[in-house]
């Protein structure tokens, strides 16, 4: 019984031992590539990002507003940090995180949209935060979120069940047998396409329109963002990008979500933009949907945008 006992134990310990080790390889492996899903999240980590003008927000942020053409034409640097699938309260956490680990920027580009006060429930791509769990920012903000459990947080190795072709690409870094490249420029990533079907079957999935659901954790995580950069100094301003104008019409209560966009603005006195009715949202030739510039769009916008952004002086106050 002895002997039996003993070798239970001694396998665990084996397993225990490899699982730990696989663990690390993969991670280790993770934290330096520069694919596209974990670029951004590595330059923060590594503390690569020393911009003075950083852009946060999501999915909008990252294909409108061009690097490119904000550094050349502002002659600085500046870094987008949006994060796909995500609102305001992930958001937040992507800038503290980029704050933990980089040195503080002279203007953050908050950018804001229609449902950036709403709330989602699941964990978007979960794959996203697999590498950066034993960071507390990222371990409490994801465990807001359906997705991951027990298991992923506490035991090694198991946060990459699954997820095969990502921990192939930890092997592969880690070994320092294959590199994987990113494809953005400091964040910035258009999207090269034209405008598709996903408006036209929104209309027919939803002909009345939608009400919008204001999420009030969601409304004081953009207090908290503006809060950090009111005490570090750094100014912000907040940013809606274009959108195809038709698609305003379908949320009922976006003036009211815009309200709280300008009171927030008052109440911190700071600069809101709104780029909602600008020519560039009339063209469907701008947009690949209803919601997203395309790369010829946010050429247009990025150079409307260092226009006035030029104008407000923020970089020299």
């Amino acid at each position: 019984m002895k002997s039996f006992l003993f070798k239970v134990t001694l396998f665990s310990v084996f397993i225990m031992a490899i699982s730990i080790v696989s663990d690390k390889i993969i991670t280790s492996g993770l934290q330096k590539t520069e694919i596209g899903i974990f670029d951004v999240w590595n330059d923060i980590k590594s503390s690569k990002i020393n911009a003075e003008v950083i852009i946060n927000g999501n999915s909008k942020a990252v294909g409108s507003f061009s690097t490119k053409i904000i550094d050349s034409t502002l002659i600085t640097d500046s870094y987008n940090i949006g994060i796909y699938g995500y609102y305001i309260q992930m958001q937040e956490a992507r800038y503290n995180y980029f704050r933990k680990f980089n040195t503080k920027p002279k203007v953050l580009i908050q950018q804001i949209s229609n449902l950036s006060l709403t709330k989602r429930d699941d964990l978007y791509n979960s794959m996203y935060f697999l590498p950066y769990l034993d960071d507390s920012i990222i371990r409490i903000t994801t465990k807001k979120y359906i997705g991951l459990d027990f298991f992923d947080y506490n035991f090694p190795l198991l946060r990459y069940k699954g997820e095969y072709k990502i921990a192939g690409i930890g092997i592969l870094e880690f070994f320092n047998l294959h590199h994987f490249e990113s494809n953005k420029y400091h964040g910035y990533k258009p999207y090269d396409g034209h405008w598709n079907q996903e408006f036209a079957s929104f209309k027919q999935n939803f002909p009345k329109g939608l009400r919008i659901n204001v999420s009030e954790e969601s409304v004081l995580a953009l207090r908290r963002i503006i809060e950090s950069c009111k005490r570090d100094s750094v100014q912000i301003i907040l940013v809606y990008p274009p959108v195809y104008y038709e698609a305003e019409t379908y949320f009922h209560n976006l003036d009211s979500v815009k309200q709280i966009y300008r009171e927030v603005a008052n109440n911190y006195n700071i600069h809101y933009l709104d780029y909602s009715n600008d020519l560039i949202c009339f063209d469907t030739l701008n947009f690949w949907n209803s919601q997203h510039l395309n790369k010829i769009g946010s050429e247009k916008f990025s150079k409307v945008f260092v226009h006035d952004f030029k104008a407000l002086h923020l970089l020299h106050e």
